[in-house]
């Protein structure tokens, strides 16, 4: 072809042989670039066109979710970098050798190939991130990790395959040689490499999932996990604040995850009511006639009366004085009318643990420590249960003539004002 247009514009054109061959050189080039063009033109007029249609009324959802109008589009491109691949010879000839020129247009197509097919694979994988939302089974695990890992793995095969192109290497001499280059390799992308395999290690061993609520003191960190990267995790804290800690943090570091308690329903309660000790003592009998008003806490004191009169008897205590055997106290009522008032509420869960104790005196006081869980673990939900409970109890102490503890300052302020 080279040869007849050269015949031709020396024909008609009355050329030198020499500028005609140079003319005809860049006539055939230009002319490539035009069909290429029209080719890439074409199959995305026409063949993506189709086979998007074709893809669009198939009932499989892997298929729609891999292969769409954006993938199918890429490999469009391909058309013109054959064209350029197989027609580049056609620009040299026998008395215009253009033997480089052609190498490099010729490597120059395989590099776009490859970059392209590259560019596919990436498109395809992108259809994995979505799999967690259409497949319930997926719906936990951190797909876009995976697919990270695999887009590395993809993008260093063929950074390699573009060297052995430029350098024109067989592929696997190239990598015999990189092999050498392992040791400063790993130097270099040591932190990529360990957050590769601490991504690995939250992932199979169900650590951290997006939506958790975590607590990583190291980090400051404490709010619920928004993005799970390969080298990083985002986590947005409670005052809005957004962090972002490596992932090696969760596989290197103490993490606290509270998945467990959302899963389990119950969120626990574990605080104390300090006590002040002055003001504990034996009831008297206008002190249980009082307390015997109260509904939650008349079947207990009958009961506890009973037990009690029946023991001594039985022992033939002397009950003139009331140290002598076992006496009814006002802190133990307060601690059973506690243990009553919360069994009668609906918002506590009573298959965990449930535990009204006295834990050892301290200079500000006897705790009485609630030990319990309630049956809604929502945050707002839960601060206005455990509020409600306080409140109550700390207002019942009057009754029991019990008193917390409370700085001496603020307690003589009262008292004075």
């Amino acid at each position: 072809m080279n040869a007849q247009i050269t015949n031709w514009l020396i024909q008609y054109l009355s050329i030198s042989d020499n500028i005609a061959l140079y003319l005809s050189a860049i006539i055939i080039f230009f002319g490539i670039c035009i069909i290429s063009l029209l080719v890439n033109y074409i199959l995305k007029k026409y063949i993506v066109s189709i086979a998007t249609k074709i893809i669009s009324r198939t009932k499989s959802m892997l298929l729609g979710l891999f292969i769409n109008e954006d993938v199918i589009k890429v490999l469009s491109h391909i058309g013109p970098g054959l064209v350029f691949l197989k027609a580049s010879p056609l620009i040299s000839s026998q008395k215009l050798p253009l033997n480089n020129l052609v190498n490099g247009i010729q490597v120059a197509a395989e590099l776009y190939l490859l970059f392209v097919v590259s560019v596919f694979f990436f498109r395809c994988l992108d259809g994995f991130k979505q799999l967690p939302h259409k497949v319930k089974s997926l719906e936990k695990q951190p797909m876009h990790v995976y697919v990270q890992v695999v887009k590395i793995i993809i993008a260093v095969f063929a950074t390699i395959m573009a060297i052995s192109i430029v350098i024109d290497k067989s592929l696997l001499s190239l990598i015999a040689g990189i092999g050498a280059l392992g040791g400063i390799g790993l130097l270099v992308f040591k932190d990529s490499l360990m957050g590769l395999v601490s991504s690995i290690q939250v992932s199979q061993m169900d650590m951290v999932r997006v939506g958790d609520w975590i607590t990583v003191p190291s980090q400051h960190v404490d709010g619920d996990v928004i993005e799970l990267n390969l080298n990083t995790v985002k986590i947005r804290n409670f005052d809005k604040t957004i962090a972002t800690i490596p992932t090696t943090s969760l596989t290197s570091a103490s993490v606290q995850n509270w998945r467990g308690m959302s899963d389990s329903g119950g969120r626990r309660i574990k605080r104390s009511i300090y006590i002040n000790i002055d003001t504990i003592k034996f009831c008297s009998e206008e002190l249980l006639i009082k307390l015997e008003k109260i509904e939650l806490l008349k079947p207990i004191i009958f009961a506890k009366n009973k037990e009690i009169s029946s023991e001594n008897n039985q022992n033939k205590i002397d009950t003139s004085h009331v140290i002598n055997g076992r006496q009814l106290t006002n802190v133990g009522l307060y601690r059973a009318y506690i243990e009553a008032y919360l069994k009668s509420r609906d918002d506590i869960k009573f298959d965990f643990t449930f535990l009204v104790r006295h834990l050892d005196p301290t200079p500000i006081g006897l705790p009485i420590q609630l030990y319990i869980f309630t049956n809604d673990t929502n945050w707002i939900n839960y601060e206005g249960i455990q509020s409600d409970i306080f409140d109550h109890l700390l207002a019942s102490l009057e009754l029991f003539e019990l008193k917390s503890f409370q700085n001496i300052s603020g307690y003589v302020e009262s008292k004075l004002n």
